[in-house]
């Protein structure tokens, strides 16, 4: 589960998005995350499954995963990597500024 994978860990879907904006998610992506645990949800209890369920609307709860991973994962994993290159002395530098 992606919510487990950001460390984020509830009892629940709902719980596990709480615990993210507690520790400061972003409130576009926590709306992203509702919505897909809201639609998710409603389609997978027997009796509820929405028949208006499309194509359309899969490709837009991908698309809003696709968001998350982004925000979340990739970019977080790119600033990183681009950071870890930079010149020690450059490091070192940033580090000393931030302590003060």
């Amino acid at each position: 589960m992606l919510l487990h994978h950001l460390n984020y860990h509830g009892k629940s879907i709902d719980s596990s998005i709480k615990k993210a904006v507690e520790q400061g998610l972003s409130p576009k992506i926590q709306k992203a995350m509702d919505t897909l645990r809201v639609i998710g949800n409603n389609s997978v209890h027997p009796g509820q499954i929405d028949v208006h369920d499309d194509k359309e609307t899969a490709k837009t709860l991908l698309l809003l995963l696709n968001v998350i991973v982004e925000h979340q994962i990739t970019t977080p994993n790119m600033i990183d990597s681009l950071f870890d290159e930079l010149p020690e002395g450059a490091k070192k530098h940033i580090e000393k500024r931030d302590k003060n």
